[in-house]
């Protein structure tokens, strides 16, 4: 299948860290592809997308075979290396089948290669046997690899030969080139090492003589005498040079000067009492990134040149025209930016002229959820990128040893605790109460954490037992606010799935169909989701709960459904009504909002105000620009925060402030529309 799916489908697999874990994690990977697709969905699905979405299967469980039969073989042949203590030898023999088994040999070099690699390791098997940490016999194998020449060869006619100047000069060439010059690599500072001083290598020298350790004060002396030993080997003729200008980063450069060496070449060609600066007004001009056109060595330097030599630089716009006529993805790259730059909202802004009435669920049926009108509502090219052309930055399992599972996973964790958590109470007829069911709660938290710790392992105990604890403060908090909330309201029903068919769900009102939503005169699209929570209130009005374990910080209760930012609430709240219609006893919904029992939290009920005709408004407003095909990038710089797509649109810093100026002066109505609505919330 290739390397690259191969990498995806290990990816895919979460594997993190530990031996153990490669084969158990990459067989469920495997089983979860062989799974059927739901026959709703296939059913929905054209004959097309069914053939390519089977291909595509096909291909991803043929890729995870292949990685899991290469995990399996590299942990066999890496099995010693599983141990406390590990023979050096039969580590070295794994080693030696693994380069024989994947190594890939493309050219003649890559067979001498592998043949002085097999040849390495096959000595090293036959070593006496010493047992070391995993880790010192892999740093051992890895050093003997590194000082492990291929292809070294003698100087011969007619090629370029490098050579360190402590051993060079024996060739008898005729002509000699001597790099690096500059008085920072020559002679060198003459810094003690810290670890070990001259005094004291002195006072070892006198125990080992006649072998001795080199003096770090002496390293100038030695390097200036073995430089000019080297010279007076030489034959022919010799260039000298040296760096000029030092190149640490743009805001870094600084110049650079030869070495006292330098100088004394200079005067032995023949100017004796030359200083340096005689030196420096004697050298020609410093060579750069563009010589001349004859002596460039690629593209960039023969463009480079050639604008020099016509007084242009690569940034001026006469230089330009030039080259966007010879690179016409540099064209298109600038009449985009130029766009991009421009009040007029644009293609490259992210506005289909044609219109994509396709993507309105609306007209395509395709049921949507709350999470998506929220992402639509606060940046549409958000929406774009993700919903319509489906860019999605890879997931990666960190080793992070400060943190185990990231915000969503431990929310997930929660969520799942505190729907078995409610289900087993009121199937018994009970109500929370923190002294009689502490103790049930936490079993189940630490259930749940046992459950994520196999399927993602921590990389440190510290940083499961840190989250550990913050679970089990989330469910106790979680209990006792509860004990005090339903005493004025009855829970009813738990994770109330709609429009999920593959979704587990327990509540007698949850419906494998997505439930329509009414945005207009003859107008509905229809929503999927799960409702954390719903209680009854005494006067039989519903109230509707969704639980966020994070913090509270972006939830306000006066800003409303915040011209869609906020509109989850709203959206469940017309959900139930109609579930509820549908189980034969239809109710209202007075009350719904977001319920905070983690410790960022702190435990905050946030409801907030029903108001139906205004997120009608809103949402049909937000829908029409699917229709349209306009995707506008946001204006708050709130809306930038933890957006995966910086880098693709340049982030608040870039992409915010010109949307902000083509909102401004746009006169398409539903841009107009899209503002007034961020505007008035």
């Amino acid at each position: 299948p290739g390397t690259r799916a191969a990498a995806r489908a290990f990816r895919d697999a979460r594997i993190g860290w530990g031996a153990r874990r490669h084969r158990a994690c990459l067989d469920r990977l495997i089983a979860e592809l062989e799974k059927a697709d739901d026959p709703g969905a296939r059913q929905d699905a054209g004959q097309e997308e069914l053939a390519a979405r089977d291909d595509r299967r096909a291909r991803r469980i043929a890729a995870a075979r292949r990685a899991r039969d290469f995990a399996a073989r590299a942990l066999e042949l890496a099995s010693e290396a599983t141990r406390e203590q590990c023979d050096l030898r039969p580590l070295a023999r794994g080693c030696r089948s693994f380069v024989a088994e994947f190594a890939r040999v493309g050219d003649e070099l890559d067979g001498m290669a592998l043949a002085a690699l097999e040849k390495l390791l096959a000595e090293l098997e036959i070593l006496s046997s010493s047992r070391l940490a995993p880790a010192q016999a892999a740093e051992r194998l890895a050093d003997a690899v590194r000082t492990l020449s291929v292809a070294a060869d003698r100087p011969r006619p007619g090629r370029v030969h490098v050579a360190d100047y402590r051993s060079g000069g024996f060739s008898g060439r005729q002509e000699t080139y001597l790099l690096g010059l500059d008085e920072a690599r020559h002679p060198g500072d003459d810094l003690e090492d810290p670890v070990l001083l001259d005094d004291e290598r002195r006072a070892i020298n006198r125990i080992l003589a006649p072998a001795a350790l080199a003096l770090h004060r002496d390293r100038p002396r030695d390097a200036a005498l073995a430089l000019r030993a080297c010279v007076s080997r030489l034959t022919g003729a010799l260039t000298a040079s040296y760096s000029s200008w030092k190149l640490r980063s743009l805001d870094q450069q600084s110049e650079q000067f030869p070495s006292p060496f330098f100088l004394d070449l200079y005067r032995a060609a023949g100017s004796t009492d030359a200083d340096y600066t005689a030196l420096l007004a004697a050298l020609p001009v410093p060579a750069g990134f563009a010589p001349g056109t004859d002596a460039a060595l690629d593209d960039t330097e023969w463009w480079l040149s050639r604008l020099r030599d016509a007084g242009l630089s690569a940034t001026a716009g006469a230089a330009g025209p030039i080259v966007r006529a010879f690179y016409p993805h540099l064209a298109d790259g600038h009449r985009a930016e130029t766009a991009r730059d421009s009040d007029a909202f644009t293609i490259w802004d992210g506005f289909v002229e044609s219109g994509t009435p396709e993507l309105d669920p609306r007209i395509s049926g395709q049921p949507q959820s709350a999470s998506r009108m929220e992402t639509l509502a606060q940046c549409p090219f958000r929406y774009f990128l993700k919903h319509v052309l489906r860019v999605e930055a890879p997931e990666q399992v960190e080793r992070d040893t400060t943190r185990w599972l990231d915000p969503m996973k431990a929310g997930s964790l929660l969520h799942e605790v505190f729907r078995v958590f409610f289900e087993e109470i009121t199937a018994s007829g009970q109500k929370p109460d923190a002294a009689r069911h502490a103790r049930r709660i936490e079993e189940l938290a630490e259930a749940a954490i046992g459950a994520w710790r196999e399927k993602i392992p921590p990389a440190s105990e510290l940083a499961f037992e840190e989250r550990r604890q913050e679970i089990l403060l989330a469910s106790r908090t979680f209990l006792r606010l509860e004990e005090e909330h339903c005493k004025a309201v009855e829970p009813r029903y738990f994770e109330v799935a709609f429009g999920l068919p593959r979704a587990e769900s327990r509540s007698s009102i949850a419906s494998p169909d997505p439930v329509p939503i009414a945005v207009g005169a003859g107008e509905s699209f229809l929503l999927r989701g799960s409702i954390d929570r719903v209680d009854e209130a005494p006067d039989g009005t519903f109230h509707v709960w969704d639980y966020k374990t994070g913090s509270a910080y972006r939830y306000k209760a006066e800003r409303g459904i915040h011209g869609g930012r906020q509109i989850q609430h709203a959206l469940y709240a017309m959900a139930l009504e109609q579930l509820l219609a549908r189980s034969g006893f239809p109710a209202e919904v007075s009350r719904s909002g977001y319920f905070f029992p983690g410790k960022k939290g702190e435990g905050q009920r946030l409801p907030i105000v029903l108001d139906p005709p205004r997120t009608r408004e809103v949402t049909r407003r937000l829908l029409d620009l699917l229709r349209a095909g306009a995707f506008p990038h946001a204006v708050e710089k709130e809306d930038c925060k933890f957006c995966d797509y910086e880098a693709v649109c340049g982030g608040e810093k870039v992409a915010r402030l010109r949307a902000k100026a083509k909102l401004a002066a746009t006169r398409l109505p539903v841009l107009q529309a899209f503002r007034e609505i961020h505007e008035s919330d």
